[in-house]
């Protein structure tokens, strides 16, 4: 009986221990996620919330709005006159203005688009608009708005004017001819409740990195782990972003890009096709390119006489093509031919699979492809330099270098402005992270193979963007370190052939391959202009004649002080920060910008000065060196680029990356002295810990926020107002909420 009751009872008591083992795993896994998610969760209660409410402020401020109106068409002024094929054409601008009358009930004024009856023969309809709103006698601050975007921002009143019936005037600010795409104006608007997923991604993305990188975040405790496949994971993941925007860019020219080329009677011709025509004169085995050289050019005594040109231009004189190279009759690309070779060209022969002739490859898709090469590339490169600046990296740390590096260098202006002037910066950023990555790894593999991959890479720059060669010097700390010992050995046998055994194969793994790789380039601007050395940026037709132009001396220390730190000049109105004017002594070209390097982005200035002051907490005197290097061939960029190339936007990409390069050290150094002193048991250590932690962050964010706003940026030709003016004021209405 007990030995039958017993058999009954174990299994029972068995299933019930691994009932209770089971529930207690289940509520052990629910407490984990709720832990988890609960910030995820929070967040989104909260963006929620604010979408709702101040996300919608115009909505809840206008829920009152009769809509009324008291004519179909607005009273305008003497100076402005309805078009029969639609529009308005202003004739004075001193009585341009449309009159509606407001009855209180809305704070908000809408301009409607015009009625198109015909289609007009002018494509000058203007639909960025800027006003100014008159109510009661009080004058609104200058507004703006585009009428053909799909979500037009809204006009205010004058604040004394709202609540109050009155008649408002809206005082079109253009020009006498000017012909604006306005049909009439529209007072007591009721504005629409909208949900902006497009506020609320940058919400969520803002929250993102709060959490990623505010003082007290887990990221700081986990150790940078190049082996650990999670971190892998994560990291490609982190990239995924970025490169499904490059893919989907690319997929999208593909299909609607059409050819850039742009011809008017009495001016230049402006094609941006210039990759695309090297390719197809290499198809056709010449070095000079297929387009009509005029006879006119040809006669000329000097054609790179800008005032000789003019004369022609005046005479109509067509096919004079700008930013081109003319050389004895010919015209030829000044910018690298790799680019061309490697992606140009073989799309061309691909294309012909369903286009008879082929098809050229849009500028914009090569340049994406180089900038997400360079942001995988440029990424390890970060990686393996932290790893040999500090033991024992935090992810925290490594995620703002990452973020630190690529901002410094400049990249967020070639994902902006995708034309043919970024494709050679794009590609050499490409090879010479590349190379960088490979010298980086000769101290980890000890393997000769590194340096002559880092040489080959850095050396096709000499195809691309010729400046970055000088990056063959980052070779110099990895290859000492090897043979450090063995100096004062071979300086005492000095006369020994065996001594110089080793530095001469270092040396030969390192220059062969520079030498080797420049050889087909140097062929080819032998056949183009008589010299292996000359790649034609003489001969370009440009502002100026770039035969004979010298950088006034006088101008060589302001040019490279805006390079350095031009400061931010800032606007009362949205995106705040405006184009800053160079003004020189003499002239010299100078193209518009927003600021210099480090007043981008003030954290790289602060790890630059990290890098000496912490230069006892580097792992390994390579990375120190390593910064040295960087510091000097930035300085040596800047200035060959103030004198040969001008002042521009575009050419901080040309020398901030070495800078990035330093930084990127000097702030690891910073923050894992951060991590040091968080470990400690001491109230005031931690404090101090925290506290630059969140200087960093906070310098990072204004980093970030000047590279995004930088984008709406007006006043240049390439500006999103004018070729995006739907995301200019989209973004516009989400930044301007109060």
């Amino acid at each position: 009986m007990i030995s039958t009751y017993a058999s009954k009872t174990l299994p029972n008591t068995a299933n019930s221990a691994n009932s209770r083992i089971s529930n207690q795993i289940d509520n052990h896994c629910i407490k984990r996620a709720l832990h988890f998610l609960r910030i995820p969760f929070i967040v989104i209660i909260l963006i929620t919330l604010f979408e709702c409410s101040i996300g919608n402020l115009p909505f809840w401020s206008s829920v009152t709005g009769s809509t009324d109106s008291i004519s179909a068409h607005n009273d305008i002024g003497s100076g402005i006159r309805r078009l029969d094929s639609g529009g308005i054409l202003i004739t004075d601008p001193s009585e341009a203005y449309l009159e509606v009358t407001s009855d209180g009930s809305s704070p908000y004024i809408r301009l409607e688009p015009a009625i198109i009856k015909k289609k007009s023969k002018n494509n000058n309809l203007i639909s960025n608009i800027n006003v100014l709103v008159e109510a009661n006698k009080y004058l609104s601050k200058p507004q703006s708005t585009n009428t053909a975007s799909l979500n037009p921002s809204l006009l205010k009143l004058p604040k004394q004017a709202v609540g109050k019936s009155c008649i408002v005037r809206v005082w079109l600010q253009h020009p006498i001819g000017s012909i604006l795409n306005i049909e009439d104006s529209r007072a007591n608007v009721r504005v629409p409740f909208r949900w902006s997923w497009g506020r609320v991604l940058i919400l969520a993305i803002f929250a993102f990195f709060v959490t990623l990188w505010n003082p007290w975040s887990k990221l700081w405790k986990i150790k940078l782990n190049t082996h650990s496949l999670i971190q892998r994971c994560c990291f490609a993941a982190s990239l995924l972003p970025f490169i499904a925007v490059g893919l989907i860019t690319i997929f999208w020219n593909l299909r609607n890009a059409t050819p850039m080329h742009f011809y008017t009677n009495g001016n230049y011709a402006y094609d941006f096709d210039q990759y695309a025509h090297t390719a197809d004169a290499l198809l056709k085995g010449q070095v000079h390119l297929n387009l009509p050289v005029p006879n006119e050019l040809e006669h000329l005594q000097n054609p790179y006489d800008p005032t000789a040109r003019n004369n022609l231009l005046n005479h109509s004189v067509q096919h004079m093509y700008w930013d081109y190279a003319y050389y004895k009759g010919h015209w030829y690309s000044y910018f690298g031919v790799l680019p061309a070779i490697l992606l140009f060209l073989p799309y061309r022969i691909i294309s012909r699979l369903w286009t008879p002739e082929g098809s050229m490859l849009p500028t914009t898709v090569a340049t994406i492809i180089f900038l997400i090469g360079f942001l995988i590339a440029g990424s390890l490169l970060v990686i393996r330099i932290i790893e040999q600046t500090s033991k024992k990296v935090s992810l925290g740390t490594t995620s703002i270098v990452l973020a630190l590096f690529f901002i410094t260098s400049n990249t967020v202006y070639l994902w902006f402005r995708t034309s043919f002037y970024s494709v050679p910066m794009a590609a050499s950023l490409f090879f010479t992270s590349l190379g960088l990555w490979c010298y980086l790894g000769f101290n980890k593999t000890h393997s000769l193979l590194n340096i002559v991959l880092g040489s080959f890479f850095i050396a096709l720059n000499l195809g691309c963007r010729p400046t970055f060669s000088i990056a063959v010097l980052f070779a110099l700390p990895a290859i000492y370190s090897h043979i450090e010992k063995d100096l004062p050995n071979i300086l005492r046998n000095w006369k020994k052939v065996s001594s110089w055994h080793k530095p001469f194969k270092y040396f030969a793994a390192w220059i062969l391959p520079c030498v080797i790789t420049a050889i087909p380039f140097g062929i080819y601007n032998l056949l183009r202009f008589g010299s292996p050395l000359n790649f034609g940026n003489e001969y370009q037709i440009t502002i100026t004649d770039m035969t004979t132009m010298r950088l006034p001396s006088q101008n060589i220390l302001p040019s490279i002080f805006s390079y350095i730190a031009l400061p931010l000049r800032f606007i009362p109105t949205f995106p705040w920060i405006g184009i800053q004017p160079i003004a020189f002594d003499r002239w010299q070209y100078a193209e518009p910008m927003i600021g210099g390097m480090f007043t981008l982005s003030p954290l790289a200035l602060v790890g630059i000065i990290c890098v000496f002051i912490m230069k006892k907490r580097c792992r390994t005197h390579i990375a120190w060196r390593t910064s040295v290097i960087a510091i000097i061939v930035g300085l040596v960029l800047i200035v060959f680029d103030s004198l040969k190339a001008g002042i521009g936007w575009r050419y901080i990409a040309d020398f901030a990356w070495s800078f990035a390069i330093a930084a990127a050290i000097g702030i690891s150094l910073l923050l894992e002295y951060a991590s040091t002193l968080q470990s400690e048991n001491s109230l005031h250590k931690k404090t101090i810990a925290y506290t630059i932690r969140l200087l960093v962050a906070v310098l990072l964010f204004a980093s970030i926020a000047i590279a995004v706003l930088s984008w709406f940026v007006t006043g240049r030709e390439d500006s999103t107002l004018r070729f995006n003016p739907n995301l200019w004021f989209a973004f516009r209405s989400w930044m301007t909420l109060f």
